[in-house]
């Protein structure tokens, strides 16, 4: 945690330091579990709710997301990304793959639209940022609602490698400390593999599919992180956490997609 800036002056903390201190893991693994935990209990309720809840959960990730950016000095406007997980999560719920393929184009073409209302971000650093967050949250809330669309059973497997695989990785840093060896890239993919196993194991979903599907999700989850990292304080970071209150779902969110195409690719 960054150091807290004093005022020399009347011993306050400053704002920029506040707006620099990362949320702690308590408050952040708090927050992420109820919101996976919201997404469970949706998939138990139908399509229709799950719907609604994706749109919720995507949403407030993505704003979270784009304040973080705002305060590390990031020039993005967070609208057109969520006008993009509406259309998504709309979209697949309405028209299937095809309706998820139009909200993609409809996240860039909001992202362009946008600039002829605020001259401010007409640059191309504004435009590609506020793009890829567009393109985030899309490609987050569409295959959720499309997975869902398949088996609910695929959404609960899918949180399955969610949960083991943030609980490996929170381990392999709590280790970190004394056993360097540890990874949390390493922890995440063998807590993910495993939960493919168990979601193969107990239900009527073969294994081999939901073994490689899993190990898909493990690379998604790095993937996002990344992501995440890159539009909160411009920055690639897998080691060090990323300022924000729900950047542990940088990863989940982003994982969803690669888990339902890689369902799609072996099962049909």
């Amino acid at each position: 945690m960054r150091d807290v800036e004093l005022d020399s002056v009347g011993g306050s903390v400053s704002r920029r330091a506040l707006t620099d201190m990362p949320t702690p893991l308590t408050l952040q693994t708090l927050l992420a579990g109820m919101l996976i935990v919201a997404l469970f209990v949706a998939n138990l309720s139908g399509l229709r709710a799950f719907v609604v809840v994706v749109v919720g959960v995507v949403g407030l990730w993505v704003w979270d997301m784009m304040e973080s950016g705002r305060r590390h000095g990031l020039l993005l406007s967070p609208y057109p990304p969520l006008i993009a997980v509406i259309a998504a999560a709309w979209g697949a719920f309405r028209f299937g793959f095809e309706g998820f393929a139009v909200a993609t184009v409809i996240a860039v073409a909001a992202t362009l639209v946008w600039t002829v209302f605020r001259p401010a971000y007409r640059g191309i650093r504004p435009i590609a940022n506020t793009t890829m967050a567009a393109l985030l949250g899309g490609l987050s809330a569409g295959p959720l609602v499309l997975l869902r669309m398949r088996w609910d059973i695929e959404v609960n497997g899918f949180l399955l490698v969610v949960v083991l695989a943030l609980a490996a990785a929170t381990a392999a840093r709590a280790f970190q400390v004394q056993y360097p060896l540890f990874d949390a890239n390493i922890a995440a993919l063998a807590g993910a593999a495993v939960a493919g196993l168990v979601t193969g194991l107990v239900s009527s979903l073969s294994i081999a599919a939901t073994f490689v599907a899993a190990v898909a999700a493990a690379g998604g989850l790095v993937a996002g992180s990344t992501a995440g990292s890159l539009l909160r304080w411009d920055r690639i970071s897998l080691v060090t956490a990323a300022p924000g209150t729900l950047t542990m779902l940088d990863g989940p969110l982003l994982a969803a997609g690669v888990y339902w195409l890689a369902l799609v690719g072996l099962t049909g």
